[in-house]
């Protein structure tokens, strides 16, 4: 006796619109749209993986650098670089953060 094969992607898609009693336009279109979707991952695919949030290297992010790390500040202290003395932290550009190897120090924007 032969086991039962899992539904397809769109009759998938279909029973569960279905089920939900959804129109027979939103079906259409959600079909659509899966099948465009699908497209669109196989001429992507691969590209897609590495795809993430990046931010710009002349963007200004702050950075947390306690005083007595002395080396640290050394390093972080450049002209055009800002020290906020009152939330005190380092205001530098990202993409010396970056090189310096510090993204791990970033403080994140309440």
């Amino acid at each position: 006796m032969p086991m039962p094969t899992k539904p397809k992607l769109l009759e998938q898609v279909r029973q569960r619109i279905r089920t939900n009693h959804d129109s027979i336009r939103t079906e259409e279109a959600y079909v659509q749209w899966v099948k465009h979707f699908v497209l669109f991952l196989q001429r992507y695919g691969e590209d897609l993986v590495c795809v993430r949030y990046r931010i710009p290297h002349n963007r200004t992010v702050r950075i947390r650098v306690d005083y007595t790390e002395t080396e640290l500040r050394k390093l972080v202290r450049n002209p055009g670089d800002k020290w906020d003395a009152q939330e005190r932290v380092w205001e530098l550009q990202y993409g010396e953060i970056k090189q310096l190897g510090l993204t791990q120090r970033i403080v994140k924007n309440e």
